[in-house]
This record gives C-alpha cells, structure tokens and sequence, in this order.
C-alpha cells in the first residue's frame, strides 16, 4: 500500500511537460507543422462519408480527430493524410485497421477502448508518432514485430489492468522519456524497456515476477514510481537502489526479503517513499542522501528510523503509515531541519508513545490514531498545527498555552469531555476542532462568549 495513499495529506511535486499531454485540443502554429482543428464524432455526429471527404483536403491544413462511441467507421477514414492527433473513445472496438498506416503524419494517438487486442502490422508506419497512449481492459494484447519501427515516441501510456499477457514486442523507442506502465496483472516485465536510455519519468504497476540488473540501463531517471503486487518477485539486485538523478523515489512491494540492504547511489533524491508491509529497518546507506526533504514509510514492523537520518540536513517532512503495526518505531535521530511529522495509525494502532521534542523545529504535528501525551513533544514550541486524529485526550490540557504559534488544533474523534476553565486564554489566531467528541455546544459547562478562539464542535 502507498504511503500517498494512506496518507492523504501527501504533497506531491507534479512534473508537468507539452509530451504529458494528447496534441488534441491544440492551437499551435500552423507553420510548426502543428493542429489548428479538433474534429469531433460521436454516436449524434457520425463520420459519414460526405464528412470524411471534406476532410481530405487539397490544403496542408492538419487537424486532430475524435471518435466518442460511433457505431461505425468507414474505410475511407483511414484515407485522411493531414491527422495529427487521432483519439478514439470506443468500449467495443476490437481491432485497428491495418490502413491506420497511411495516417503517416501521425504525430498523438490516445485510445481508450475497453476491448481492444491488439494492433495491427501497419502501425509500424507511424514514424511520426510521439505521444502514445493506449487504455484496454482485455487479458491479452498483441504488439506488431513492426512497432519496434517506432523509434520517435517521447511519451508512452499503456493501461491493461487486468493484462495478463503481451504477443510481440512492446515499444522499443530509443527517445522515450515518460512511461507510465499500468498492468496489475501483468507478471513479466517488458524487457525492452531497460532500452529507454533516455527516460526521465518511469511510472510502473505490475505484477512482475522480476526485474532484472538491466535495470542499471536506465541511469536518467529523475522520477521512479514503481508498485510490485503479489509475493512471486524475485529479489532486487543493488541495481534498484541506484539512480544518481533520481529526485523523486518510490517503491511498493510486499515483503522485505526482496530488498536490497544497502542504498547504492540516491545522492539526488529529494522525495523518499518506501512501502514494504514487513519491513523491520531501513535500508543502510539511506544517511548519504543530502538532498532528502521528504521521507515517507509504510509498514507493519519498522522497529526503529535510524540514527544516520539524524544526516539529512535538509530533511523536513517524516510521513509514517503504520498501517496494521502494533508498535510506533524509535525515533533513534534528531533533527534541526525537521517541520512535520505524520504518523498515520488505525483503530488497532499502539498504546506506546515516543518523544519528538528532540526535533526543536517542529512546525506541523498531525497523528492519526497514536497515543500522544503532551509532554512527548513539550518542547516543540513552535508548532503551529496539532492534529490528533482518534486520540485518547479526554482533555486539553494547559500547557498548550505556552505554544504561542499555535494556529490550528484538531482533536477530532477524541474524548473531550468539557472544555477547560482557562480556555478564554487562547487567542483568536486559534482554531479548535472538536468534532465527533463527547463535548458539544450544548453539552460544554463554560461560557464561551469571552472566548477569543475560534471553536468547532
């Protein structure tokens, strides 16, 4: 399970470029050899024949084209010279024409279609194309020997969540810079994609029985996001710890064993997330990260966070899932750069608390069922956040009121019972949420017309 996924709060550094878009919908210069026109059909607005002729025109005019749900295509649609970009939204189509490959000028294809199988030998004429998006619900998709043509495409979307198997080979382009390969059931991985020398953004869903040390090929990545389900995988060579120019890092597997124990080279590193549901301890080596802001881990048996994160001058957000963990792991560092903690539990999360006033600096404290007493982090005195999802405070204490940066404390699903006596003494830069607690508007004892903070019950 993500740690992103668990932990809602999550920020997440969107990488956005023109190849992560389809070209349909473009108003690009003409004499850029770009789209002035989107042409939509539907099931309303067939593409009849008449339509399609008024689309072959003698000017070097170039569109892109929509198919959403038509009932039919006609053969002379795959006549059209000047399609740029060609989108075809349609459950039922199986098959693509062979005569796709004489829309030679081709430059975008998104098709989302449930039930397609396969493509045909003359999509290997699309030399043209860069952008390459295809999304499909069948068990098995075949790939053309001729798709190995394609050798121009910067981005590559492939989604089969229930693919199981892929007849021929997958694309072999050697500019391919961003892949996202969505197939949960897919068990074999791709080989020529250790062929992607230049990709920069890897975002990867399978199955995989293994990912082998070819993996080394791929020494350009900037972005690695990649989610192993099931316990068939065989173990990681070192390999899978080392990109140099990684600066956002991201692995699910299952179980531990298939882990490297040592973190070669993420010297660029800035995002660190690793989802592991036995994990015991970090791997070694993760200390050697300078660059590291934002650490994220989810397990059921963290025993400890290791005394070497106490290197990572530039740390500032520790996010913990403990998903179905018994047990908060030792805080063995200390931390100057360090502004937020979140530890994300459940219902049948621990009883122990640890200390975190070892981490002066904490801006943001947010638990979600975990045990916290107040003198656990007594010494954050500049928190500005307190959420304590699910605790067992039965009370707000008073010592919350020497938190002079204090914004925002939330205590919702708690034990308040009353509000205290002193809680006049807060200032109206404070909101308090009390929802789902014992305490309410009409059940509290206090007057609340002095009362400075802003309160929510």
């Amino acid at each position: 399970m993500k740690v992103r996924s668990i932990l809602t709060l999550l920020f997440i550094a969107n990488i956005f470029s023109i190849y992560g878009q389809t070209f349909l919908d473009q108003d690009i210069d003409e004499d850029e050899g770009s789209i002035k026109e989107t042409i939509r059909f539907s099931e309303k607005n067939p593409p009849t024949e008449e339509k399609i002729k008024n689309l072959n025109p003698s000017t070097t005019k170039q569109i892109s084209v929509y198919l959403n749900e038509v009932k039919s295509i006609p053969a002379s649609f795959w006549e059209i010279k000047n399609v740029l970009g060609l989108k075809l939204n349609i459950k039922d189509l199986v098959a693509i024409p062979n005569e796709i490959g004489n829309m030679k000028q081709l430059r975008s294809i998104d098709f989302n279609c449930d039930s397609l199988k396969a493509l045909p030998q003359g999509f290997g004429n699309l030399t043209n194309l860069e952008f390459f998006e295809i999304r499909t619900n069948v068990d098995t998709f075949s790939f053309p020997n001729s798709i190995t043509n394609l050798d121009q495409i910067i981005n590559i979307k492939f989604i089969a969540n229930n693919l199981k198997k892929i007849n021929g080979p997958f694309l072999k382009s050697k500019e391919t810079k961003y892949l996202t390969l969505r197939c949960k059931s897919l068990t074999t991985f791709p080989k020529n994609i250790y062929q992607f020398k230049k990709l920069k953004e890897a975002k990867i869903r399978g199955s995989f029985y293994e990912i082998t040390s070819d993996i080394k090929n791929l020494k350009s990545i900037k972005k690695f996001i990649i989610h192993i389900f099931g316990e068939n995988l065989i173990p990681f060579s070192e390999d899978i710890f080392d990109f140099p120019l990684a600066t956002t890092y991201i692995l699910s597997i299952s179980k531990s064993k298939n882990l490297p124990k040592k973190i070669i080279n993420l010297s660029s590193v800035v995002k660190f997330e690793l989802n592991v549901e036995d994990l015991e301890e970090l791997p070694i080596g993760i200390g050697n990260s300078s660059r590291l802001a934002l650490l994220g881990i989810s397990s059921n048996k963290l025993k400890q966070l290791p005394a070497e994160l106490s290197k990572l001058e530039k740390l500032s957000h520790l996010e913990l899932g403990l998903l179905q963990g018994k047990t908060i792991p030792k805080f063995n560092f200390e931390s100057n750069s360090l502004i937020r903690i979140l530890i994300w539990g459940n219902k049948n999360s621990p009883g122990n608390s640890i200390s975190l006033n070892h981490f002066p600096n904490l801006k943001r404290l947010e638990l979600s069922y975990v045990n916290m007493k107040l003198e656990d982090f007594s010494n954050c005195k500049i928190l500005e956040t307190i959420g304590l999802f699910g605790s067992n405070w039965t009370s707000i204490p008073k010592g919350l009121l020497g938190f002079k940066s204090l914004s925002h404390l939330s205590l919702t699903a708690s034990k308040i019972e009353n509000l205290p006596s002193f809680i006049d003494q807060f200032n109206e830069r404070l909101t308090i949420i009390l929802d789902a607690n014992p305490v309410s508007k009409k059940s509290n004892e206090i007057d609340l017309s002095n009362v400075k903070a802003k309160i929510s019950f």
